[in-house]
């Protein structure tokens, strides 16, 4: 596909094929002109590249029937993409203020529980104005990637994304958060050799990885953080049936932030790409958390996390029973297996030029027939 310079586009022009400006969002059809406004708009958005595999054209290539309806989706795609970018700075912001938190720890052993708390406050009401996008972890990345990091805000946003679907209390929440937050801390006490090995650990190291929960728990005690906030932190590789560590705890011996990190954890670890190792595709990592159900984790939290991301989480990519393509874009808290989907090609594959969501848990004769394949997806997002 052609990248196309907005600087360089003229006013009224038309191309035969249509005009992207990100990842299957429609600008223009061959129907439409690239008006002086659709240039305006973008350069308000600061758009500063547009993609298309068709050629300049002086006049439109198919008669205008739905140029309402065209304009209408041509609004909502803009808007679409600049708050996923927004999502993506408020998401990059939180890095930054971690790993600026982390890197004062690691030089003056110093971290502060309030700088924390401001931090998570910020969280629950971006959940609640962009659910859609910051519920989306595949669209959560950073520049350059810090695995610790990337990981450790992931879990804080999903923990309190968890935390609201079970009514938890707006002060447990925040603790919950900055328990999640905070909880890889403790890593930051071993060397690096061993945290970032992919594999082949002797037994000497695996007993230190399997010491840094204890680390954790008293870098936050000593910096006076609440007992329920530092006791998460030792808990969050504890397991329902004993086999985590590092106090081998079971059942009801692990507290209730004890459980969810242990949950919320294992599956941001699991879909999260590292050097080593890539990521497992969200519906595989849900599917993963909820065959240890009642064995690892505990029922009521893994039954919470599907019912917060259902089984199809926002993002995925999927194949309907008519064969057309669709990704998952609304989560359905009634219905786990029904999600909203945005159909992105026709039943022969061609990219679709319209906006259709289809709430799946209303339409009976559509429904999710499989996952789109690895390389399923990467035709698609090269088309």
């Amino acid at each position: 596909m052609k990248e196309l310079d907005v600087k360089s586009l003229k006013p009224d022009s038309y191309y035969t094929d249509p005009v992207f400006v990100d990842e299957g969002y429609i600008l223009t059809t061959p129907d439409l002109p690239l008006s002086n406004s659709i240039l305006e708009k973008l350069k308000k958005w600061q758009f500063s590249r547009i993609y298309t595999e068709g050629q300049t054209s002086n006049k439109p290539v198919v008669a205008a029937d739905e140029e309402g309806l065209q304009a209408t989706n041509l609004n909502e795609d803009l808007t679409v993409v600049e708050v996923r970018k927004e999502t993506q700075v408020f998401f990059r912001e939180l890095c930054g203020f971690l790993e600026n938190t982390f890197e004062t720890y690691k030089s003056r052993e110093v971290i502060n529980y309030n700088n924390i708390v401001e931090q998570i406050k910020k969280i629950n009401p971006f959940i609640k104005e962009k659910r859609n996008f910051i519920l989306d972890m595949s669209n959560l990345k950073l520049t350059e990637h810090n695995y610790l990091i990337s990981h450790s805000v992931k879990t804080a946003i999903l923990s309190i994304a968890l935390a609201d679907f079970l009514k938890i209390p707006q002060h447990k929440t925040i603790e919950l958060g900055a328990a999640a937050i905070t909880h890889k801390i403790g890593m930051l006490k071993l060397p690096e050799t061993i945290v970032s090995n992919p594999g082949g650990l002797k037994e000497n190291e695996w007993k230190a990885i399997r010491a840094y929960p204890i680390l954790g728990y008293k870098i936050l005690q000593t910096a006076s953080f609440p007992n329920a906030v530092s006791l998460a932190v030792l808990e969050h590789q504890e397991r329902n049936n004993g086999t985590g560590y590092p106090r081998n705890l079971v059942g009801d011996q692990v507290s209730l932030y004890g459980k969810i990190l242990a949950v919320i954890s294992s599956y941001c670890a699991a879909i999260e790409k590292r050097p080593f190792k890539s990521g497992k595709d969200a519906h595989t990592g849900i599917m993963d958390i909820l065959k240890s159900m009642g064995k690892q984790y505990d029922d009521k939290v893994v039954r919470a996390l599907i019912f917060t991301l259902s089984l199809y989480p926002i993002g995925t990519r999927v194949l309907l029973t008519n064969n057309s393509v669709a990704v998952v874009v609304k989560t359905n808290t009634s219905n786990p297996k029904e999600p909203v989907v945005r159909v992105l090609t026709n039943e022969e594959g061609d990219p679709l030029t319209d906006n259709v969501v289809i709430n799946l848990a209303q339409n009976q004769k559509m429904q999710i027939s499989r996952l789109l394949t690895q390389s399923e997806i990467i035709k698609l997002t090269a088309k």
